[in-house]
């Protein structure tokens, strides 16, 4: 199993986590994601049924086991998984969120209110200066300049100085997710 150590001043701390699931947490991954979706309409690359997880096929499976007045709270875990808003949860948002929850990296839980605080007019958009100051003396290792000029490469990609932090904290929870940003 590899570890990685961050680097001094990195928001790790310079503490070792693991990047890589084992075969039983692939496995884990793989057979919740089957247990809680569907097939969809799409077909994949071969002709193969999409299979995705939907707010109908998780009431189902919160049904079975006597949760249904969960549901909205359901919904709600969709929202925060859904990367690319359809409504529904793909394999690959699946195994973002179960990888990171695996491996003990969802430290993100009280990020996004953080964010609603700093939304004073609450349109789901945050001044890229603010986000800046924030990013560079907060927190137990805030960033440098070159970090947070990195960062806003990602946080402000059509680069008007607003940064729609709903968008951006998916992006950080998957960032190998082609993320379509929509205004």
């Amino acid at each position: 199993m590899s570890y990685y150590g961050g680097p001094a001043g990195h928001a790790t701390g310079n503490r070792l986590f693991r990047h890589k699931l084992t075969p039983q947490e692939e496995e884990i991954i793989k057979v919740s994601f089957e247990s809680f979706s569907e097939e969809s309409d799409e077909k994949d690359a071969k002709d193969n049924p999409i299979r995705v997880i939907t707010i109908d096929s998780l009431r189902q499976a919160f049904l079975q086991i006597d949760a249904s007045g969960d549901i909205h709270d359901v919904q709600l875990m969709i929202d925060d998984i859904d990367a690319n808003n359809d409504g529904r949860i793909d394999y690959h948002e699946w195994r973002g969120i179960m990888t990171r929850k695996l491996l003990g990296e969802d430290s993100m839980s009280s990020a996004p209110h953080t964010f609603e605080a700093l939304d004073d007019n609450k349109d789901d958009y945050i001044p890229a200066v603010e986000l800046r100051a924030l990013l560079m003396k907060e927190g137990q290792a805030p960033l440098s300049e070159q970090e947070v000029d990195e960062l806003l490469l990602f946080a402000d990609p059509d680069q008007d100085g607003l940064v729609n932090y709903k968008e951006f904290l998916r992006w950080l929870s998957n960032p190998y997710w082609q993320h379509q940003y929509q205004d």
